[in-house]
């Protein structure tokens, strides 16, 4: 009577193993089948691209940022300088003045370029 308990037993346990095995089997393949889930990422190739705003044309960022950002429209000598420079993406993937050494020039003396310009009040 033994020996047929411990047949049973290995047959029943025979018998759970490939059960699990079967239903393992259908898991992974319908899991497998379906499509990826969407996670919130940004795609950093997808970037909007680099435009100028403000009221004298002072400020550099994304397209979709800009109509967020508000401009003190005051003039400042300086602003003239960033025609001098381009509004483009930068090395850290941000939108931003590219250094030129004209820019840097008339920043560091921005009267002396803006002699032409009369102020308008």
């Amino acid at each position: 009577m033994v020996a047929s308990m411990h047949q049973v037993s290995t047959a029943k346990l025979i018998e759970i193993l490939v059960v699990l095995v079967i239903v393992s089997g259908f898991i992974f393949a319908v899991t497998s089948s379906r499509e990826p889930e969407q996670l919130p990422y940004v795609n950093v190739n997808n970037f909007d691209e680099c435009v100028i705003g403000g009221c004298n044309s002072e400020l550099c960022g994304e397209k979709a940022l800009m109509d967020q950002v508000v401009s003190t429209c005051e003039y400042r000598a300086e602003y003239a300088c960033y025609e001098y420079s381009a509004c483009e993406r930068q090395i850290d993937e941000k939108c931003g003045w590219t250094q030129t050494p004209e820019l840097e020039s008339c920043l560091a003396n921005p009267r002396e370029q803006d002699a032409g310009l009369e102020e308008v009040f």
